[in-house]
């Protein structure tokens, strides 16, 4: 097994690539729908939580507030489940690629 610090001597990836990996389309929409959620996601609790009673429609603003905040969680946990995913599947396409490429010059 290979020590880390061969490994990442011998990686081409450096924080060029890294950032714009970070700013690519499809990780860029995965970071949105992420951030969107942190805001969503306390904004429904609020509402859900906040309410005040003496209004005359009571239920109305609790159930948009049980809305925004399932979609918050949604957006949430989702983007952050794909976000670890996409970056896992990308780092082990590289992995097998730089393994295939060792294994040829051999």
């Amino acid at each position: 097994m290979s020590d880390p610090e061969e490994v990442l001597s011998d990686s081409s990836a450096d924080f060029d690539s890294s950032f714009a990996y970070a700013l690519h389309g499809e990780m860029r929409r995965l970071l949105i729908v992420t951030i969107l959620g942190t805001v969503l996601y306390p904004f429904g609790l609020g509402l859900l939580f906040g309410t005040d009673e003496t209004l005359g429609v009571f239920f109305l603003p609790q159930l948009l507030g049980l809305g925004v905040t399932v979609l918050g969680a949604a957006f949430l946990f989702g983007g952050i489940v794909a976000v670890l995913f996409k970056t896992v599947v990308d780092a082990n396409t590289v992995a097998g690629r730089t393994t295939g490429e060792q294994r040829h010059e051999e």
